[in-house]
């Protein structure tokens, strides 16, 4: 995998699709947010498909912390597991079977942490997040507004995120205090991220 030495999220994404072409270039630095603002079919969710890996690059290239995650032209496709990118998908995709502390643990359990310490770095997240009350709760005895903080906890609880990316913005202010929308486009330093085979 190729090192840039270039922290934060750059490059130049091109997703062809039968009927359209997403061709943008993106620059986002390390504890800036950024908002991608335009029409139904514009191609935000696509672009932040490909950010996450989700979706690959048809031209161009991509770099997450300095290393380069995708580069069709030198077959270099990092695999999302791998990115260190959590996305918060607009039906946000909660497990309907886990209560609210579980969906939140989801991450770190998945990276490899035991089940006590994904469990206390969920907690930690779900107090920041002001989701206490709701621990025990299942997803469909949420609101919607609550889901979609328990949709972003999960994807802050990953270890070290480069980047959180949401498909929609909060539908309320952020709690006071709270410091989830700058954390959320926080580019780490650190990278997890491995070539894939």
């Amino acid at each position: 995998m190729t090192g840039t030495g270039v922290e934060g999220i750059v490059g130049r994404v091109v997703v062809s699709r039968t009927d359209f072409t997403l061709d943008v270039d993106v620059e986002v630095r390390p504890g800036e947010v950024v908002a991608v603002l335009g029409p139904n079919g514009a191609g935000k969710s696509t672009l932040l498909r490909a950010v996450c890996g989700l979706t690959p690059l048809t031209l161009g290239s991509l770099t997450l912390g300095g290393v380069v995650v995708d580069d069709p032209a030198r077959d270099v496709l990092v695999a999302s597991s791998e990115r260190g990118v959590g996305l918060v998908f607009q039906d946000y995709r909660l497990f309907p079977h886990l209560s609210v502390l579980d969906n939140v643990a989801f991450g770190p359990r998945s990276a490899g942490r035991s089940r006590s310490q994904s469990r206390a770095d969920a907690v930690a997240w779900v107090e920041r997040l002001r989701l206490t009350a709701l621990v025990d709760r299942r997803p469909h005895e949420l609101s919607g507004g609550q889901s979609q903080r328990v949709a972003l906890a999960r994807a802050l609880a990953a270890p070290r995120p480069h980047s959180c990316s949401t498909s929609r913005p909060p539908r309320s202010t952020p709690p006071p205090g709270s410091t989830y929308a700058a954390t959320c486009a926080t580019t780490c330093t650190s990278s997890r991220a491995r070539r894939s085979s």
